[in-house]
């Protein structure tokens, strides 16, 4: 049904939303002064998810290649 590389895949992409969420509740409890900028900037919480999701999404463009590198030497 699916490939190990596709479930690799959305794990990889589930963790990455699942960590970015804890991220919140965890600086809430952190003192004021920990971060340098304020925490409540949408903006850097969002520049952070979208750079981890390319960041995710160039990992599964390197397993889905080398599984179809596998495949043209067959």
């Amino acid at each position: 049904m699916f490939s190990s590389n596709r479930l690799i895949g959305v794990a990889v992409m589930l963790f990455i939303i699942t960590v970015w969420a804890m991220v919140w509740p965890i600086s809430k409890a952190l003192p004021g002064g920990a971060f340098g900028e304020p925490v409540g900037s949408i903006y850097n919480g969002l520049n952070v998810l979208f750079t981890a999701l390319a960041f995710g999404g160039v990992i599964i463009t390197l397993l889905f290649q080398a599984e179809e590198a596998k495949h043209s030497r067959r």
